[in-house]
């Protein structure tokens, strides 16, 4: 997990970043923090799947975090946005990019206990694959993923917000990831990526359609679906839609 704080004055960024690293320690928790002392250098680090809660001054030169929040949601539904600030005054707008929750200066300690003990109950709570990336090991959230394609030797995972992930991995060993966590009888994760044609899964919550050859999914794509699947695609995309409206009840 990793964690971005942007705040343009030193002392409060060291600051919560001391309280941040003594909560994870005492939990046991493995993390990596960021700091940033200003929006733009966030910005350029920022992808959609990288960081899973960012803590942001509201009033900072150059660019706002009200500003930068925008952005993220622009690209990412689930980062945990968490606003630092000397004023209460932002409610609303918060409410609009879906802050997490306010910090108010004077930092203390309490709050952000309170704040990241949240930040670890969703972490648990989401589901993710692990895969290496330039030999670096990444989770990558099975919320975030379009489709994935094998390309070689590699996988292409790609994601919301137009980021793709290239692993020296196999479809094989993806979909073995996804049968491994898929505990359930239904086998819902299994409904959810199904392999649409030779070589292409895709992920059918980020369907907007599938008709007799095609599944289009958000960001208008169109993938495929091979001729010998197109009838049992038609088949998973019921049953899948069927499941998840149960489980939605």
């Amino acid at each position: 997990m990793e964690i971005a704080i942007v705040d343009d004055l030193e002392y409060d960024c060291g600051l919560l970043s001391r309280i941040i690293h003594q909560f994870l320690e005492s939990k046991q928790i493995a993390c990596q923090i960021q700091t940033f002392s200003n929006g733009y250098d966030f910005l350029q680090s920022f992808t959609p799947s990288r960081y899973f809660a960012v803590f942001l001054d509201i009033w900072m030169e150059g660019i706002s975090g009200m500003d930068i929040a925008y952005q993220i949601r622009n690209s990412s539904s689930w980062c945990a946005i968490i606003f630092v600030t000397s004023e209460e005054s932002y409610a609303l707008e918060g409410y609009r990019v879906q802050a997490m929750d306010y910090l108010v200066k004077p930092i203390l300690s309490q709050q952000v206990d309170s704040v990241m003990t949240r930040i670890i109950l969703r972490f648990h709570a989401q589901r993710y694959i692990e895969v290496k990336e330039n030999r670096i090991s990444r989770r990558i959230l099975l919320d975030d993923i379009l489709y994935v394609r094998s390309a070689g030797h590699f996988l292409e995972i790609y994601l919301d917000g137009q980021a793709m992930c290239r692993s020296y991995m196999t479809l094989e060993s993806f979909l073995d990831q996804l049968d491994a966590m898929d505990e359930t009888r239904e086998r819902f994760l299994m409904l959810q990526f199904p392999v649409c044609c030779r070589g292409y899964v895709v992920n059918l919550e980020k369907a907007t359609a599938v008709d007799s050859d095609t599944v289009f999914l958000k960001g208008n794509l169109k993938i495929p679906i091979s001729r010998s699947r197109r009838k049992q695609m038609q088949i998973t995309y019921a049953d899948y839609v069927f499941a998840r409206t149960r489980r939605h009840l």
